[in-house]
């Protein structure tokens, strides 16, 4: 699994290990941000490149912890009571993972590698289980959140695309 980020850097995340990928220099040998034999996955690289938040269950329950690309011995954890699918904000100043039912925040600042918040919930909602990708996204601002959730026992099993609805609706409304 990979994303690009701002050209930097890559990331790798295998079932059990998160590792970055150089991509602008020769080699590009993943580079394990941690060599243990719990499972560290769904990476996340900060828009500044200096930072990957991840989940591990190296206490024996899912958190959240942020690891320095470049000093990876500096790990700290961020969650307190759980945590999974951990995702920046687009300035960095954030980050967002889930527990159960609840959305989560705490502060951080990019350049320092600092956590400036004790996490705390920003809502609580049913959310879709996906074992490869978050079931939501924050918003450019952060302030809104796209959350995919269970469809459930619906009997809809069809999607429809209207093509060219302005000339539809012009048609109706002559």
């Amino acid at each position: 699994f990979f994303q690009a980020e701002a050209g930097i850097r890559d990331r790798l995340v295998t079932g059990v290990q998160t590792c970055a990928l150089p991509i602008l220099e020769s080699g590009n040998k993943p580079t394990p941000i941690s060599t243990t034999v719990y499972n560290e996955t769904t990476g996340a690289i900060s828009p500044n490149g200096k930072y990957i938040a991840y989940q591990s269950d190296l206490n024996g329950k899912n958190q959240i912890y942020v690891v320095e690309i470049a000093n990876p011995k500096n790990t700290k954890q961020v969650s307190v009571a759980g945590g999974e699918e951990s995702t920046w904000s687009r300035d960095g100043t954030e980050l967002f993972f889930r527990n159960e039912t609840s959305l989560i925040s705490v502060k951080f600042d990019p350049e320092t590698g600092q956590v400036k918040s004790t996490p705390s919930v920003i809502f609580t909602k049913e959310f879709a289980r996906f074992q490869s990708f978050h079931s939501y996204q924050p918003s450019k601002d952060g302030k809104r959140f796209l959350v995919l959730k269970e469809a459930g026992e619906s009997t809809a099993n069809r999607v429809h695309f209207i093509f060219n609805l302005d000339e539809i609706l012009k048609q109706k409304l002559k």
